[in-house]
């Protein structure tokens, strides 16, 4: 078993064999270089994105995102050839997998699609020259006994791929779908928390005014009943303390006389029993009773000036 080398294929290409309406720059080293002839969208019914040989597209591929992208060219395999499939390095360094590698069998005769699944955290872009996978030609040891027979337009195979991307889901296990959904029900729960938030907010609002309003009306009630009794107290008290007054005053004079008027009077009077003066007026004997007597009251004086 041998594969062909690029030199080989070409000169396939030039006699119109293996690769129809191929570029024969395209085939190098052992293998030939597809590029994009339509791009169709998985989850829409809109058409196809139509790639013209020799002009600008491009078509941008999203995180997650499914596409499948029918070839530009036709392969024609001989029932002495196989085919095999393969992912290009540059899309599978972006993060763009090809994911029905396969197998094409002797006898077909058809155009080719390719499945890729964007797994990158960014978009892929694939224009127009972008290679997008890669066949390796074999040779067969043996005949092959039954190759493959049926063929198909052109025309029937875009109508077939674009019912299957209709049919299949945008993103690689709906991602994008489940991503859609989670982000709207959580703008949902978010907009039905904000509003129960503002009627919780409302209600204790009009709760809160409704009970200073109450707390206002029973003060207002209660305040001329809050007053008697305050005044009734107030008076009460007044009167206990006039009448504590008046008591203390009467006990002060009537039950303890003052002391220092009592204390003078038995003074006086004691000097009176005791002291007897004799002589002339102008004696000295008299003159010292009267000098001590003098220093007597002025002490008395004094002692009834203490508190």
């Amino acid at each position: 078993m041998a594969v062909l080398s690029d030199e080989e294929i070409r000169f396939c290409i030039d006699r119109g064999e293996l690769v129809k309406n191929g570029d024969p720059k395209r085939a190098q080293e052992c293998s030939y270089s597809f590029v994009c002839g339509s791009a169709f969208i998985p989850g829409e019914t809109s058409v196809p994105i139509e790639f013209q040989d020799g002009q600008n597209g491009e078509v941008i591929v999203s995180p997650g995102q499914m596409i499948w992208i029918r070839t530009r060219e036709r392969v024609s395999i001989p029932n002495n050839l196989v085919g095999f499939w393969w992912q290009t390095n540059t899309l599978s360094r972006k993060g763009l997998m090809l994911v029905n590698m396969s197998m094409v069998e002797p006898g077909y005769e058809g155009d080719l699609a390719c499945l890729f699944v964007n797994f990158a955290k960014s978009t892929v872009v694939i224009t127009s020259e972008t290679p997008i996978a890669k066949m390796v030609f074999t040779e067969l040891r043996g005949r092959v006994l039954s190759p493959y027979a049926s063929q198909i337009t052109r025309q029937q195979y875009d109508a077939a791929l674009r019912q299957l991307a209709v049919d299949q889901p945008k993103t690689f296990l709906k991602v994008a779908e489940l991503s859609t959904e989670i982000a709207t029900e959580r703008q949902t729960a978010i907009r039905q928390i904000n509003s129960i938030g503002d009627e919780i907010k409302t209600s204790v609002r009009h709760e809160l005014t409704a009970a200073k309003e109450e707390a206002v009306h029973e003060f207002k009630r209660d305040l001329p009943a809050a007053i008697r009794s305050s005044f009734g107290w107030a008076l009460g008290a007044f009167a206990f303390l006039a009448g504590v007054s008046l008591i203390t005053d009467y006990v002060k004079g009537e039950l303890f006389p003052d002391v220092k008027e009592v204390a003078r009077s038995e003074a006086d009077e004691a000097i009176k029993q005791r002291i007897t003066v004799s002589g002339t007026a102008n004696s000295n004997d008299v003159n010292a009773i009267l000098e001590r007597l003098s220093k007597i009251d002025a002490r008395l004086g004094a002692l009834e000036k203490k508190p």
